[in-house]
Formats: C-alpha cells, sequence, structure tokens
C-alpha cells in the first residue's frame, strides 16, 4: 500500500515538505508560486483535452460541474476549453488532466506525483508560459476529489482568488481502499419519500462523493431479524418489488405493475447517479424470506421452497441486467436471511445469479456464522469476495478493535432453529472479526460499523475518526463501512408520517433533508478514512460556514462530547444487539433485580447491571470484579467501572465549558446551532448520568456482599443525584425530540427519554426498601472504599515503560519480547497475548528480570498458526494499581495492543 502523502495547505507544512517541493519544482511544466492576491477572478477557464478519458469521464465531468456552480456562486464566470491557449490572459486557467494527458498540456509527469488508485495533486504551476493550477490525479476519482474539494472551499470559505492560486500544492493518496456509507429502506411510511425522491438521491450522493466515499449500499430486507414478526413488508424479499420474472408466476401482493416498474426505475436511477459520482453502487439483499405472518402489508405469491434458489439467482440476475451501474451485492447469509444455515446450494445458486451479470462484480457477505464451505463456494465465482464483520458487536466502542469478545458470545448455547450453526460452534463469528484475519486468506474484510451506540444525536471527534481510520487496517483488511445516521429508524412498522428526523420543532427540521444534520459527520468519516491526516482546515471550514465565531469552540464541545457514548458502550454492554440496547436512549436494567422488560435477554441470571459485561471483558472489568478487587484490596490489571466513571465525567465538564465559550458567541436563534447546543448538551447530561449510575452499580454490589448500611445509604444518595440528571434531561430535549423516537415497535426500541424516569424511579425505591444482602462479609475498609468510589480514581502510574514492538514473526520460532522501564519501582511485569481471533483465550507468562529490563518468550508451538499475534504488559508495582501498556491513553484513543504479522518460516 502507497502511504498517504500530502503536501500542505500551509506554510507550516510547506516549509516542512521544502526539500520535497524542490524536486518537484523541477520538473519542467512545474513551478512553485508564491501566495497570490486574495481577490475574486473575473472569470476561470476549465481546460480539458478532447482526448483524455480521465478528464471526461463521467465523475470529472460531474465534479467539474460542482466547481462551475461554487464559482457562480460567487459571481465568477467560467466556461470549458480544451487547450491552455484558448484561455485569454484575463482567465484564470484551471488545467484538469489524467496523469496519462499530462504531455498533451506540455506537462512533463513528475515522479512524485503518486501512482496509488484514488490519488489526486492540485499544483500551481507554470505551463507554456502562464500561470495555471492543474488539478490530476492517478484515476477518474483522485481527479473529481480534486476539483470537488476545490469547489467545497470556495462555498464554504469563499475567497475563490486566494483558492485557485494557492501557494502551495496539494498531493494526497488513499490509505483505506473501502469508505463505505450504508442507508437502509426499513419503513414504507418513512423510507418511500426518500426513496422516490430524485433531487433528494442528487443531493445526498453529492455529499457522499464531496467528502470521498467511494462506496454506497443501499440496503433491502433489514427491517428485521426473522421472518416471524414481519408487519411492514416492503422490500423485505425485494425482487418482486422490483422485477416480473419471465417462468415464474411470483409477484408482491398489493404492489400494482406500475409501481414495482417505478421502483426498478428508481433503482436504476440511483445506481447510475452514483457511479456517475465516482462510487460504487453496493445493493444489500439482507432477506430472502417469502413466507410472512398474515398481517404483513404485502405476501409473495407464486415462491415455494423448490422455486426459491432458482427464482431468487434467476431475478437477481435480472436486476443486474436491468441496473448495470450496480457492481457489487451484499448478502445475509445466516439464519436470519430466512434461509437455514447450511443450506450451501441455495447460496451457491444465489451467488451463480450475481456471477451471471456478465461483468466485474464484488461480493460481500455479512460475517456472522460465516464458514469455510460458503467461502469457497463465493471464491469459486471468481468474483471479488469480502466479508464484513461487526466492530465493536452491533455498537461502537472506543477506537480500537475489542480485545475480547463477552463470554456469552463465545460458546454454545444449543440449537436455535435456523440459526443452529451461530448459535453452536460458530457463535463468536456474531459480533467481531471471529476468526477471519488469518494471513493467508483469500477474501477481503471490510469491518462493519453498526448503529447500536447513537442514532439521532449528532456525533463528530476528528480525533476519534482518525484513530479509527487507522485501525480499519488491521492484519491488512480493507476499511469500513458505515451505517449511516438513522439508520433502522421506523423500523418493524414503527414508521410515522413526516419524516426521519424525529424532531418536535418544526424550527429544527433540516431544510434539504434529514442527512443535513450530520454533514459534519459526513465530512470527519469520509475524509479521515481517505486520510488520517487529513488537514484541519478541511472540516474546520465547514464549521465556520455553519457557526461562524462559534465553529472552534462548537468543534470542541461535540468532539469531548462524542467520546462519552463509545466509552460507555466499552464499558457496559448488557445487550450487544442494536435490537435491545441503546444508551443514547438508555432503557434502565435493574440495579436492584431485574425489571422484567425483557430488555437485555443477553446478560447472565440474574439481568441486573450488576451482572452485566463490558463489551471488552479483557481489558474493561464488570462492576462485580471492581467491587471484589475493591473489597479485597487486590490491584485490578483492568479499567474499571470508575475508570469509565471519571473519564465519562470529565469529558463531560469539559465539553460544557467548551459549549458555553459557543454559547457566548451569540448564535442562540440559529436552527443549525440550537441543533448542535441540544444534542452536545444530552451527551453531556448522559457522561454525568452514567458516571453517576456506574459508581451506583459498584456501590450496590459491594452492598450484596457484605450487608453494608453505609454503602446502601450512599448508593441511594448517588442514584437520586443520577436520575435527577436524566430527569433534567428530559425535560431539556421535551420540546426538541418528539414523544416517540421509533426505531422498532418494542418499547427498548422507541419512545423519549421521559419515558425511561419511571423505571429508574422503581428500581430506586427497590433500592430504598433496603433490600435483603446476598452476604455479610465484614468490611473493615468501608470509609476509604467509599471515598474511593466517589472521588476520582487514582491515575494510572507510569513506570516509564518503552518498548520497541515487532511488525512480523517468522511462524514456528519462538518470539522474543523485550521491555525496559524507567524506574525501579516495578515488582512484576507479565505479557498477555493471543493469536489474533475472538475464539482465542488469552495467555499470560511473567516475564524475567534483567536489571530495568524484562523479556519473555512466546513458545514456538504458540507461533506456529497463519494468524496474526497481540499482545500487551502489565506492569505492577509494590503498591497502587497496575499499568497496562500501551494502554488507550489519556484521550481514550490509543490501541491498547500491538499485532504482529506471521511470516513463513525460510
Amino acid at each position: 500500500m502507497n502511504p498517504p502523502t500530502r503536501v500542505g495547505l500551509d506554510r507550516r507544512s510547506f516549509l516542512k515538505g521544502a526539500t520535497v517541493l524542490t524536486g518537484l519544482a523541477a520538473v519542467p511544466g512545474f513551478r512553485l508560486q508564491g501566495q497570490a492576491p486574495a481577490t475574486p477572478d473575473s472569470a476561470v477557464a476549465i481546460v480539458q483535452a478532447p482526448s483524455d478519458r480521465t478528464a471526461r469521464s463521467r465523475p470529472v465531468q460531474w465534479a467539474i460541474e460542482r466547481l462551475r456552480v461554487g464559482l457562480r456562486g460567487c459571481q465568477i464566470k467560467s466556461r470549458l476549453c480544451e487547450r491552455i491557449a484558448d484561455a485569454t490572459p484575463e482567465e484564470t486557467c484551471v488545467l484538469v488532466s489524467g496523469y496519462e494527458a499530462l504531455s498533451e498540456h506540455g506537462v512533463t509527469r513528475s515522479s512524485l506525483l503518486p501512482t496509488a488508485a484514488e490519488s489526486v495533486a492540485v499544483v500551481p504551476s507554470i505551463v507554456g508560459g502562464r500561470e495555471v493550477l492543474l488539478v490530476t490525479g492517478s484515476d477518474e476519482r483522485g481527479v473529481s476529489y480534486g476539483l470537488s474539494d476545490l469547489a467545497d472551499a470556495i462555498a464554504t470559505a469563499g475567497n475563490p482568488g486566494q483558492l485557485l492560486r494557492p501557494a502551495v500544492p496539494v498531493i494526497e493518496s488513499a490509505a483505506t481502499p473501502v469508505r463505505s456509507i450504508m442507508r437502509l429502506f426499513v419503513s414504507a411510511t418513512e423510507d418511500k419519500p426518500w426513496f422516490n425522491d430524485r433531487d433528494f438521491w442528487r443531493r445526498y450522493l453529492d455529499l457522499l462523493a464531496t467528502e470521498r466515499f467511494n462506496r454506497f449500499q443501499l440496503a433491502f430486507g433489514l427491517g428485521y431479524d426473522f421472518a416471524r414478526d414481519i408487519s411492514d413488508s416492503y422490500f423485505n424479499l425485494p425482487y418482486p418489488f422490483l422485477v416480473d420474472v419471465s417462468g415464474y408466476r411470483v409477484r408482491a401482493t398489493n404492489v400494482p405493475e406500475q409501481e414495482r416498474d417505478n421502483n426498478l426505475a428508481m433503482l436504476r436511477f440511483i445506481s447510475d447517479e452514483t457511479q456517475a459520482r465516482g462510487l460504487d453502487f453496493q445493493l444489500g439483499i439482507w432477506s430472502h424470506s417469502y413466507e410472512w405472518p398474515e398481517r404483513a402489508t404485502h405476501h409473495v405469491e407464486g415462491l415455494s421452497a423448490e422455486l426459491h434458489a432458482p427464482y431468487a439467482r434467476d431475478a437477481l440476475a435480472q436486476v443486474l441486467r436491468e441496473c448495470p451501474a450496480i457492481s457489487g451485492v451484499t448478502l445475509r447469509v445466516h439464519g436470519e436471511s430466512g434461509v437455514a444455515e447450511g443450506s450451501w446450494n441455495f447460496w451457491q445458486t444465489v451467488f451463480a445469479g450475481i456471477a451471471g451479470a456478465r461483468r466485474p462484480m464484488r461480493l460481500d457477505m455479512h460475517a456472522k456464522n460465516i464458514d469455510e464451505e460458503t467461502i469457497r463456494l463465493a471464491l469459486e465465482t471468481r468474483m471479488s469476495v469480502s466479508i464484513s464483520p461487526k466492530f465493536w458487536a452491533e455498537h461502537m466502542g472506543l477506537p480500537y478493535h475489542q480485545s475480547s469478545i463477552r463470554v456469552l458470545e463465545t460458546g454454545p448455547d444449543g440449537p436455535a432453529g435456523l440459526l443452529a450453526r451461530s448459535a453452536v460452534d460458530r457463535r463468536f463469528t456474531r459480533y467481531s472479526f471471529g476468526d477471519l484475519l488469518k494471513s493467508d486468506r483469500q477474501y477481503k474484510v471490510v469491518h462493519r460499523i453498526w448503529p447500536g451506540t447513537q442514532r439521532v444525536l449528532m456525533w463528530g471527534d476528528p480525533l476519534f475518526v482518525a484513530r479509527y481510520s487507522r485501525i480499519f487496517r488491521i492484519a491488512g483488511t480493507d476499511g469500513c463501512e458505515l451505517f449511516e445516521p438513522l439508520s433502522f429508524k421506523g423500523r418493524r412498522g414503527s414508521g410515522r408520517v413526516g419524516g426521519r428526523h424525529g424532531y418536535a420543532d418544526p424550527a429544527l427540521v433540516p431544510s434539504g433533508g434529514d442527512f443535513e444534520k450530520f454533514a459534519y459527520y459526513y465530512r470527519l468519516w469520509g475524509r479521515l478514512l481517505y486520510r488520517p491526516d487529513t488537514d484541519p482546515e478541511t472540516w474546520r471550514r465547514q464549521l465556520r460556514h455553519a457557526y461562524g465565531p462559534a465553529a472552534e469552540a462548537a468543534e470542541a464541545a461535540l468532539g469531548y462530547a462524542s467520546r462519552i457514548l463509545p466509552l460507555i458502550t466499552s464499558a457496559f454492554a448488557p445487550s450487544a444487539s442494536v435490537n435491545r440496547y441503546w444508551p443514547e436512549l438508555f432503557v434502565p436494567m435493574g440495579i436492584v433485580a431485574d425489571l422484567g422488560d425483557d430488555a437485555y435477554p443477553d446478560t447472565p441470571e440474574p439481568k441486573t447491571m450488576v451482572n452485566a459485561s463490558s463489551l471488552d471483558p479483557q481489558l474493561f472489568a464488570t462492576f462485580r470484579e471492581s467491587a471484589d478487587a475493591l473489597r479485597s484490596g487486590r490491584p485490578l490489571p483492568k479499567y474499571s467501572p470508575l475508570d469509565a466513571a471519571h473519564w465519562s465525567e470529565r469529558l463531560a465538564d469539559t465539553a460544557e465549558r467548551f459549549l458555553n465559550t459557543a454559547r457566548a458567541a451569540g448564535l442562540p436563534r440559529d436552527p443549525a446551532f440550537r441543533r448542535f447546543d441540544a444534542d452536545v448538551d444530552a451527551q453531556i447530561r448522559l457522561g454525568r448520568f452514567f458516571g453517576k449510575l456506574f459508581r451506583v452499580v459498584v456501590l450496590y454490589a459491594i452492598y450484596e456482599q457484605t450487608g453494608n448500611a453505609e454503602v446502601l445509604n450512599r448508593a441511594i444518595g448517588l442514584y437520586r443525584t443520577a436520575i435527577e440528571i436524566y430527569r433534567q434531561l428530559a425535560e431539556r430535549l421535551k420540546p426538541v425530540y418528539v414523544a416517540d423516537i421509533s426505531f422498532g415497535n418494542a418499547k427498548y426500541q422507541r419512545g423519549h427519554w421521559s419515558d425511561r424516569l419511571p423505571a429508574l424511579a422503581r428500581d430506586l425505591a427497590a433500592m430504598e426498601r433496603r433490600p435483603e444482602p446476598l452476604g455479610h462479609e465484614p468490611l473493615p475498609n468501608a470509609s476509604a472504599i467509599l471515598e474511593h468510589i466517589e472521588s476520582p480514581p487514582p491515575p494510572w502510574p507510569d513506570f516509564g515503560a518503552s518498548h520497541q514492538p515487532l511488525s512480523t514473526f517468522v511462524r514456528g520460532r519462538p518470539i522474543e519480547l523485550e521491555l525496559t522501564c524507567g524506574h525501579d519501582g516495578v515488582r512484576e511485569v507479565r505479557l498477555h497475548y493471543r493469536i489474533l481471533h475472538q475464539a482465542a483465550a488469552w495467555e499470560s507468562v511473567p516475564m524475567t528480570r534483567n536489571g530495568r529490563g524484562f523479556r519473555a518468550r512466546i513458545e514456538a508451538s504458540y507461533s506456529d498458526t497463519t494468524y496474526p499475534l497481540q499482545y500487551y504488559f502489565s506492569l505492577h508495582g509494590d503498591v497502587g494499581r497496575p499499568q497496562l501498556y500501551p494502554g488507550i491513553g489519556p484521550d481514550l484513543a490509543g490501541e491498547p495492543y500491538w499485532v504482529i504479522s506471521p511470516l513463513q518460516q525460510a
């Protein structure tokens, strides 16, 4: 992979790369120039050679038009011409060219121009004796990125004269091969309007292309996990809603032929417009069920078990023929698709329908229960095959891959009908990368971020996104796909007339569509996935355009607030499912006893917070583990819920300080700022609520084992404080959001923050009744424990550890690892390691001391594997807590382990 390269936008970047730029300037046809006057030009000539296939491609033509629209917005005329000589002396000249056509304009291609796919160069130059701004790239995407970024900068930052005559070149390459956004059709009520709105699609796809996403998935059939509860069945099996397949008498009831044909025409339009902007179009077919309950809005007639596979093959092939811009298909191939697991003949038949498109196609498969036979059948098609595992289950955790999955996901729990395999021997593939990362794999891996953690509130932190971008290349994986904000809105027949936005106040509804609220989210993810070291000016100009003088403080406020819920998700996961756990609009889980609402079935009995796991139990302790460690005085080599509570409250305090600064800038009536203010304020209050709640649970866990009345009284007092914080949150959001924000038909999938207050009150009342404790162990250090819980935790020790990480290891040979410490306070160091496989247990060995250094060996029998290895260290002193190294770091953005890849033994 070519590393991302940038020759910057500012003077500091220019000086830093001066030696490189000297080489570029010496190439004939290239010249650097000083800062141009920041005055608008009267006209711009955009030059493209008639024979330049890259410059004449549809994505580049789209980007040129975007540039011309931006110039018109600044009252600058533009025209197209074929040669630089055609531009008048009064016109600013923008030369648009692919690498292969540079010579036609008298430009010698520089060896400094990167050849990697999607590379872009925007270079101020002298060509033929006149100044030009050269926009070039390795392919049509690269050129379009340069043009659309220029157009965006003109539209958001203004000052076209300076932008068209930059001081230094910008040269960039993509760091992440797959940067995908996924939009779901799950509600006929809420989704038909945007599905059939061509103007919406133009605006939406313009945004995706401008932000450098390179793939878009339109997903059908993801509204339900199984066919048994279906009510709104539109597009659940998409084929009969799109095509009439010759040789079959299959149709969807209550769908007139004209509507069916219009659906296909819209799919053709959407995929074509996606391709025209340089994105790959991925058709997601997540359900192949066809037998639905009587109450379903539509039914499939004419289909039987015998016809199921051949009809699906032929229908899919017909859709692909009718929509030639579709370049890939995503399939859910486990039991929730409606096809029993182990039905390899069915999937082999469907794969043949994709291959029958007779053009290069990508086959992407959802990772849950993926097995070797299904993978083998997919690879036999000779298509490009990828598998997409979930990142942090169906949520978004901190910016690293889980170092472990919950115990419930690692072992069998018995046959489960359609899920007979994933519930038994392949259960560990449900919620992470499973066993997919072996180094000799023949498929690609693309991580998918599910929308369980946040769905409604604004989100955006450049630090976290840059870190996510880097970790999505772990073990040579290919990037990520994001469920867009508001995914699953209106799911399971819960759609409501009026749109997906969820606002009660009409003044807060984004005028251009619900996605416009999340423009900053799209910018951060698209640009930082493309290059994690993207110049901050790229997103800051957007913030200045949106919030004016409040922009700088707004960036910081939203950034700190956006770290809160990923932290909470990592530390506390009563359910791995997007259907159940929604920390943004948290359904209370009883502390004293199960509240009996069936909200969290994948938590051990009794289903209380005390028994809930973290989402990474290797590094994040449970409430019970934390309580036991406090009672025993035993050091805990993990992050505790008390650490998470402290970090959450600290983030909330910092975000509030910047939010108050942003408020002081004077934009209280602006709708965009009001949306921002409400959502950031909500996350601040959630951070404080969970901080108090986590402390309450640890206290109550101690009370259960000791019966200590003082501990219980402190828990009751803190619980009252937490509930008051939540009550204020609900009041703050009552005039902002509708009373029923619906992401499903169950109470834990919909509602309002105010709906959660009665359950919290019931749980508090149960605690106030002083329930009988489980044990009566003495607690002689009660006062010290209470002070520890209610105060910020002691800082993590810094033993001055340093380690030179390996990048590779030789299979079947011992791996020697060394660590040095900066002072003598270390009593013991342990090495923790395992293969990069979520069903593998972590190993732990003590390291041997050698002065201030420590050594350990991973034996040859363990290193004889095709999987990468991951490892970290825990350092223990005579007193206090151990240090985890490298750890997640004070900004919570660190990768807490190293990953090394296997090499074949010579």
